[in-house]
């Protein structure tokens, strides 16, 4: 919207100068010619009438002819600056769109003892729409690549001295109701950063990853897994992750699968910010970075408030239902292009017999979460409490499934989460509701910032 704004400001504004130059030319020129004589006449013979009506009758064919010439110069005039803008329209849409901002911390709090640095992208210091940011890196690039071999060999040399890093400063406190976060140890983190490589690299991942159910996804999946899936629940099982989306667990007929399922294309959504609803969303106003991706996902959390720090754009909304918090879907919140739900369940609770059968809410198609993160995101909890025989329960925040779902379904050139809190404190409209503490807080930011430092994602807290 910036872009199309700047465009007509400045063709309008082009346009009505040439107007007034090529007006302004007309009159000179006419009253120039009127008051020139190529005769010698006397100032009473200059003003009299029958001198003035020949004058003006000659002056008619004249101006008429002047007038026809100013309009043409006036004509070329817009259509060079037209043309010269169109030439320079990429430089002012980077100009207009891509906003420089202050890049994500290496360093995690609630890590006791202290969390290792994680490398921040370059390309988390600027926010925008697919065309901006790849434009960017472009520019970038040279220099993109000397700072990472810098860090490269700096991890390299200080490989061994990662326990004194954070020896003289004491951790922080929780303000949440989330536990002090110990590091898991290099073996896991080895794993998870295999398994994130996996996702990004692996040629049979590459253009179907698959984290969220489309079209072409569903084509290559049902009825021989040709994605690797790898379900291992039964068909017959009455919670088969993918039959349940189906009313009576039946699958329909093909040709209804694309009025069924989105038809999104890998990097499909351009850039991606994912809005969670932690209270670090209120340190800064970032709704106007927030707004500048190209597809904005978030909670249908309240809004009015709160644009300043959360924005108001809402491409995709996970609509989630609570007894306990009223707060979400009173402001009678509408995605304007697809709505996510945490499980079929919770479609049921708020749509008609009609949604259920063309799987819709509110107009808009939905979009279902595959298995697919489970093989990282789930995997990081499964494998940090077989280390940590300390912790007997701990499970998967809604937050942390969405980050993965939206991770792992390559529709997405860029990935940016805007309030996921390491420390499970308060909700940005209700600060008094922390996160529950069965939520491994520390870890999932872990887990985001080790995808930050592979380049998959950036993490604004």
């Amino acid at each position: 919207m910036a872009t199309k704004s700047v465009e007509t400001k400045f063709v309008m504004t082009t346009m009505f100068c040439a107007l007034l130059l090529a007006c302004v030319s007309r009159f000179s020129l006419f009253f120039r010619r009127f008051w020139s004589t190529n005769t010698r006449l006397s100032r009473f013979t200059f003003f009299s009438p029958k001198n003035i009506t020949t004058r003006a009758r000659s002056l008619f064919y004249w101006g008429r002819f002047e007038m026809q010439h100013a309009h043409l110069r006036a004509l070329l005039l817009v259509v060079l600056v037209i043309l010269s803008f169109q030439l320079a329209s990429p430089f002012v849409r980077a100009r207009a769109e891509l906003i420089e901002v202050e890049p994500p911390k290496s360093t995690q709090t609630n890590c006791k003892p202290a969390c290792p640095r994680l490398s921040v992208p370059d390309a988390c210091s600027v926010v925008g729409s697919e065309e901006d940011v790849a434009s960017w890196k472009q520019r970038h690039e040279h220099h993109r690549r000397r700072r990472l071999l810098a860090a490269t060999s700096s991890r390299r040399r200080s490989s061994g001295g990662r326990k004194s890093s954070g020896g003289s400063s004491k951790p922080l406190k929780s303000r949440g109701q989330s536990q002090p976060f110990a590091p898991p140890s290099n073996d896991l983190l080895e794993v998870l950063r295999t398994n994130l490589r996996h996702w990004r690299d692996a040629e049979e991942l590459r253009d179907k990853r698959c984290g969220l159910w489309t079209y072409d996804c569903v084509k290559d999946f049902w009825p021989e897994d040709k994605i690797h899936m790898n379900i291992t629940r039964e068909i017959t099982h009455p919670r088969h992750p993918f039959l349940r989306l189906f009313v009576g667990n039946k699958v329909p007929p093909e040709e209804k699968w694309k009025e069924y399922f989105a038809d999104i294309k890998p990097f499909g959504l351009g850039t991606c910010a994912v809005v969670a609803v932690g209270s670090n969303l209120l340190k800064s106003n970032r709704g106007k970075e927030i707004d500048a991706h190209d597809t904005v996902i978030r909670y249908n959390s309240p809004m009015k408030k709160y644009e300043k720090s959360v924005g108001k754009k809402s491409d995709v909304i996970y609509w989630k239902i609570r007894g306990d918090e009223k707060e979400y879907g009173q402001e009678g919140q509408k995605a304007s292009k697809y709505y996510m739900f945490k499980d079929e369940t919770k479609l049921r609770m708020v749509a008609s017999k009609k949604e259920l059968g063309d799987n819709t809410f509110k107009g808009k198609p939905i979009l279902w979460p595959s298995p697919r993160r489970n093989t990282v995101f789930e995997a990081a909890y499964f494998l940090y409490k077989k280390e940590n025989k300390k912790i007997s329960r701990g499970s998967a925040s809604g937050g942390y499934k969405l980050a993965g779902d939206i991770l792992a379904s390559g529709l997405c050139s860029r990935v940016d989460l805007y309030g996921y809190s390491s420390e499970g404190a308060g909700k940005y409209f209700n600060l008094g509701k922390t996160m529950s503490s069965v939520h491994l807080m520390g870890l999932e930011n872990f887990v985001y910032r080790v995808a930050q430092e592979e380049e998959m994602v950036c993490v604004y807290d």
